[in-house]
């Protein structure tokens, strides 16, 4: 949980894989109840993940899936 964000955010520059840290960032977020949190870290997963399609898609699944949990 919160030992994985620290350990996360004080990792590498990250250099190239935006992207992945973001959406990694987003599940453990998520894991963590922080819910719009975890939504930002997707949302910006999904700008970085601009060339790689089954990226995209999974992204937009977890972000359908904060949406559908919130309607419930």
């Amino acid at each position: 949980g919160e030992a994985a964000l620290a350990t996360l955010d004080g990792g590498s520059d990250g250099a190239g894989f935006e992207a992945a840290y973001a959406e990694t960032r987003g599940d453990i977020l998520l894991s963590l109840g922080r819910r719009d949190e975890a939504r930002e870290a997707y949302r910006k997963a999904l700008d970085g993940y601009t060339e790689v399609p089954a990226k995209i898609a999974l992204v937009e699944m977890k972000l359908d899936d904060l949406a559908t949990g919130e309607a419930r």
